[in-house]
């Protein structure tokens, strides 16, 4: 399921405590959220000389 999803199914049940989130995995949300964080710090290591010389 697409991650945006999930922060809109987190957002609405801070702001509504009857909201019943069909589908919301929590720890697939914070999976994708650590996997691109990880993601994005390899590709500017990998990187760093081309992005600097900029």
């Amino acid at each position: 399921m697409n991650p945006i999803a999930h922060v809109v199914m987190k957002f609405r049940m801070g702001f509504y405590p009857q909201y019943r989130a069909v589908g919301y995995d929590e720890d697939y949300l914070h999976g994708f959220a650590l996997v691109s964080l990880f993601f994005g710090i390899f590709l500017f290591t990998m990187f760093r000389t081309a992005l600097r010389a900029r």
